[in-house]
């Protein structure tokens, strides 16, 4: 207790995102430390032993949230990792990242009719919560089963300094390069064989570019559906030879299905089972014991936080990335001078298949919009 603690607490190694949890009595000894590595977590009860364990796996849910979700905001710049002075609230499945000098931008500033150069994004599961420095400045939807609305709180934008914002920032990211190759060297140094799924999305490309970096060998395996949308297409073919990979492509032809089964091939995700088992399939006949790594991250999903990091299922498979805002992956692009696929700077959050029925509201405006199917 008392500064025995806070001792302790400063003795803990920088070699993984570690969570603390505090019980309310030793809360007055205790330095309220959040970087991009550590979070100290304060508990309703007195004492961590009194918390019953189905409330403690919700704190802990809650803690995990934070290293996605701490960002603070001074004078003209964001600062990552350090607790919030303007989003009061995390809900699970949430997610941060900033919008600038896009179509995304000018779309955001003519519906709401506002100029600002920016606006950071709390992207929740079906909505996104658009603010200017601290101020909340709208509401919009992204219902899977709706029409897409919106609701403007405020015009009082702020001017970013975006420079700033990803120079102030360079030590966040360090520190989490620094753990996440870390991991990957630890696990992969097990394994001859490393495959990585890749869709051309932000999270499975930033595993790519983390992977480099670690300098381990591994294999990118892009599933050509036959539904994706050429942008992508595109940009998985100019983003390779950026990097320097050369990728393995697994045939799902999932567009000849389609025409057979129609729609409710879609609907009950039919799409999803045959692009994993086309993928399983090649790996089965190539790979004896290869480790995975995929880019999933406690945002997208309630069960992926739940999910660990490193487990079996047919194959070994690592989360590298599990506690990486998209915040951290654009700081991660930005810093490698590396474009991120067009779609996002379009107005997508995620990244699948053109014809998918699961499409939000936003970006099914956005796909008309701008006549990108």
């Amino acid at each position: 207790r008392g500064e025995k603690l806070n001792e302790k607490i400063k003795e803990i190694p920088k070699e993984d995102f570690t969570i603390v949890l505090i019980g309310k009595e030793d809360k007055e000894f205790v330095e309220d430390i959040s970087n991009s590595w550590l979070k100290i977590h304060f508990l309703r009860k007195a004492k961590v032993r009194n918390v019953k364990q189905r409330d403690l796996k919700k704190e802990i849910e809650e803690a995990k949230l934070r290293f996605l979700l701490d960002i603070t905001f001074k004078e003209n710049f964001y600062l990552l990792g350090r607790k919030s002075n303007f989003i009061s609230k995390y809900k699970f499945g949430s997610d941060i990242f900033l919008v600038y000098n896009s179509k995304f931008l000018e779309y955001l500033n003519s519906i709401l009719s506002t100029s600002s150069n920016h606006f950071l994004v709390l992207h929740e599961p079906s909505r996104d919560i658009l603010f200017s420095g601290k101020n909340k400045i709208a509401e919009i939807s992204r219902s899977l089963f709706s029409k897409f609305s919106f609701k403007k709180f405020s015009s009082q934008t702020i001017e970013l300094n975006i420079d700033k914002t990803f120079s102030k920032n360079k030590n966040h990211l360090k520190e989490k390069i620094e753990i996440t190759i870390s991991k990957v060297k630890k696990v992969s140094e097990k394994f001859e064989e490393i495959l990585i799924p890749w869709s051309g999305g932000k999270d499975s490309t930033a595993l790519l570019i983390l992977a480099k970096i670690s300098k381990i060998k591994f294999t990118p395996i892009f599933v050509d559906t036959g539904l994706e949308f050429k942008i992508n297409l595109d940009y998985i073919e100019k983003i390779s030879k950026k990097l320097k990979l050369k990728f393995e492509v697994v045939e799902a032809n999932l567009d000849k299905v389609l025409r057979i089964k129609g729609k409710e091939f879609l609907i009950k995700r039919e799409c999803t089972k045959q692009k994993v088992s086309s993928l399983y399939n090649f790996i089965r006949r190539n790979f004896e014991n290869p480790l995975i790594l995929i880019g999933d991250r406690i945002s997208e999903s309630l069960q992926r936080s739940f999910r660990p990091e490193f487990y079996k299922d047919e194959f070994w498979v690592f989360s590298p990335i599990k506690y990486w805002s998209f915040f951290d992956i654009q700081l991660l692009f930005k810093k490698f001078n590396l474009e991120i696929d067009p779609l996002y700077n379009f107005g997508f959050y995620r990244i699948g298949c053109k014809v998918c029925p699961f499409i939000d509201c936003l970006e099914k405006k956005i796909i008309k919009k701008f006549k990108l199917s």
